[in-house]
């Protein structure tokens, strides 16, 4: 039986929105997502021998072969089952709890495939709170760009780690390697000079290099056991030698903005029809802040 109150997702492609709504039980069919998720299915399983049912919530985003399922577990009575389904404030805290993980990862492909293409960077701004924008860009040396072919997440089956590493050219000036833990904050709309905040990032991520090398650790050993529990394919492998040799130079850096790596978070706007979103100050959402210890 899968664990509750949780999401495995496959984040190797762009996700665009979702269709059709569908849904089913094996009770009569009752209200449930339409207000929040399309193309959702809904199943129920049970009774289990302790008496709780489980519902999966499975969502299939436009042109994917892969369901996003979610488990979650009620632990009612058989003759209270078909009230509680049939009351929409479950299916409101159930959408809302799994929606955020959902548009966390509709976010993190929105920058996924604007670093691929290369042009993440150049669309980012550096969060402030007056009414003029400030391109991410300007905050570094060099017109830097994002070398291609150089994108790659670091994270292990339980999704952490590592959202993005990119590495940047030209270099010197530094830095060589951008890494990014990406958020993201959804809305119908945003006010015209508004910033979207979107959740903190944690003590170990505020450390970038630390936790960089933390996963980077955890991956070689998972990968000299023969259990690849970070998905590391050649490509990666010879990306990840050399961003090791460089945390070793990283090291004997002088002056902090020397450091041959970055750490960003990155906050993603969508709208509600999960495209980035935009507004008077920024023409597309995506809001970078330094991470520093």
């Amino acid at each position: 039986m899968a664990k509750t109150n949780t999401l495995r997702i496959t984040n190797t492609h762009q996700t665009k929105g979702l269709d059709e709504i569908n849904v089913s039980h094996i009770v009569p069919k009752v209200r449930s997502f339409e207000r929040h998720l399309d193309n959702v299915k809904i199943t129920l399983f049970g009774p289990r021998v302790e008496g709780g049912y489980i519902l999966r919530i499975e969502g299939k985003p436009n042109g994917q072969s892969q369901n996003i399922k979610g488990h979650v577990e009620l632990n009612i009575k058989k003759e209270d089952l078909h009230k509680v389904l049939s009351e929409q404030k479950l299916y409101d805290d159930i959408a809302a709890m799994k929606l955020a993980q959902f548009v966390g990862y509709i976010g993190e492909n929105h920058a996924r495939k604007a670093a691929n293409s290369g042009d993440l960077l150049s669309k980012g701004y550096i969060k402030n709170r007056g009414k003029t924008a400030v391109p991410f860009l300007s905050t570094l040396k060099g017109d830097k760009k994002i070398v291609p072919g150089s994108v790659f997440s670091l994270q292990n089956r339980q999704g952490h780690g590592i959202d993005l590493i990119c590495k940047v050219a030209p270099y010197p000036p530094p830095p060589k390697w951008i890494t990014i833990e990406s958020k993201t904050m959804m809305k119908e709309s945003f006010g015209p000079h508004a910033t979207p905040r979107a959740g903190k990032v944690s003590d170990y991520q505020k450390d970038p290099i630390g936790n960089l090398s933390k996963h980077i650790d955890l991956a070689e050993r998972s990968l000299r056991s023969k259990v690849n529990e970070y998905s590391i394919n050649q490509s990666i492998r010879k990306e990840m030698t050399e961003l090791i040799q460089d945390i070793k130079r990283n090291s004997r850096r002088k002056k902090d903005e020397d450091s041959i790596v970055k750490g960003y978070k990155l906050t993603i706007g969508i709208d509600d029809k999960f495209n980035v979103s935009s507004n008077l100050k920024y023409k597309q959402l995506y809001i970078f802040e330094e991470l520093t210890k």
